[in-house]
């Protein structure tokens, strides 16, 4: 569970690479809402699965690769 850790993309950016295949990420939406990137998460091996209640649910459907995450993933996020 992630809540005010950072920008959407630097959050699923950091934390995928400490998900099992199967394990989900719950982090709290900024209060625009704006949409998480198919692309991007894929990129990371993330899908999102649903946003309820202020709270978007990703899911690890591949593991993420070693890559990830970069040195300073806010000066250049993903999305």
């Amino acid at each position: 569970m992630a809540r005010g850790f950072g920008p959407p993309a630097v959050t699923a950016e950091c934390a995928a690479p400490f998900l099992a295949m199967g394990g989900r990420l719950l982090t709290s939406e900024p209060p625009d809402e704006r949409p998480w990137p198919s692309e991007a998460l894929a990129q990371l091996g993330l899908t999102p699965r649903r946003r309820r209640h202020g709270v978007m649910v990703l899911e690890q459907v591949r593991l993420c690769p070693g890559r990830f995450p970069r040195r300073s993933p806010a000066k250049r996020p993903l999305f």
